[in-house]
């Protein structure tokens, strides 16, 4: 039987056909879209901030140094003598130690100048380095007083005070070196004076040679320095509030001079560490000995030495 279709419906027909086989074309003429890459990020990597340290700040202070009670200047007054006695040193010729804040130790022996070191310990120990000392020769019993004093020093391990006085003691606890504490009073007697007269050694004062100056220069540091009329000597001295003196062996050069003078310089270096009392009167120093016997009288030579230096 035949299909009768409509003009109508055969338009229909006809838009159907076309919109199906357009769809057909344009499926297969489309390509299924790629998709499209993203770009990675890149993580932020956080950069640490450099920091500056602080500094810390430090305020430099100045170590305390405690000074050693020993610190001053002191006079032996005895020793040991070796032979297990203690022994009063020689008059004129006092050993003295000056130690000083530095560590540093030096005097004289009763005739030659030493200088060496020390240490102490907070309790009450002590060491002193070999002394280094000049080479002046002085008599024998002074000799070996300083001989026995230098050696003494260096057995030194422990010391003591009590009040003005310094004790030194050896390892084994005995008691080597006996001071007095030294004051230094300003001396009357600073200047320059020229030897007037002094006692011969057979109970007479003799004037001294014309012409043969003798002086005795005692200088505000108490060092005693002058001329024997041909030598050049030099001593230390000390003086006391009541008019007391005490000199050490001079140490003195060796020239040779006319007899006469040679005699009065002898006598006249071993008058001085006899020296134990002065007086002064005007112009004039006078010298006794521990005896009050005059031994030394002098006149000033106007050059004056200012006594608290």
């Amino acid at each position: 039987m035949d299909i009768l279709i409509y003009p109508t419906m055969k338009k229909i027909l006809i838009v159907l056909l076309g919109i199906f086989i357009l769809s057909v074309c344009f499926a297969g003429c489309t390509q299924p879209s790629s998709p499209v890459p993203v770009a990675a990020q890149t993580p932020t990597v956080s950069q640490p901030v450099a920091t500056q340290p602080v500094a810390t700040q430090y305020i430099a202070t100045q170590p305390v140094v405690t000074q050693s009670p020993i610190v001053g200047t002191w006079d032996l007054l005895s020793y040991q003598n070796g032979k297990a006695a203690n022994q009063t040193v020689i008059t004129g010729s006092v050993p003295t130690a000056v130690f000083g804040p530095d560590y540093k130790l030096s005097g004289s022996g009763g005739c030659n100048q030493y200088s060496a070191e020390y240490k102490t310990t907070a309790s009450n120990g002590i060491t002193i380095t070999q002394p280094i000392t000049t080479l002046m020769a002085c008599p024998g019993p002074v000799m070996q007083q300083e001989t026995q004093y230098l050696s003494l020093l260096q057995q030194a391990t422990t010391y003591s005070i009590s009040g003005d006085q310094l004790a030194l003691s050896d390892k084994n606890g005995v008691q080597v070196l006996t001071y007095k504490k030294q004051v230094s009073i300003p001396s009357t007697v600073a200047g320059t004076w020229n030897l007037f007269s002094y006692n011969n050694g057979k109970g007479a004062i003799q004037t001294a040679i014309t012409g043969s100056v003798t002086t005795a220069v005692f200088g505000s540091d108490l060092n005693l320095s002058g001329s024997g009329g041909c030598n050049r000597y030099s001593a230390k001295y000390t003086t006391t509030a009541l008019k007391g003196i005490t000199i050490t062996q001079p140490a003195s050069t060796k020239m040779a001079c006319a007899e006469d003078q040679m005699q009065q310089e002898t006598q006249y270096l071993s008058l001085l560490p006899t020296a134990a009392k002065f007086e002064t009167s005007g112009d004039q120093l006078t010298l006794f000995n521990s005896t009050g016997t005059k031994i030394l009288i002098y006149k000033s030579a106007g050059l004056k030495v200012n006594p608290l230096g």
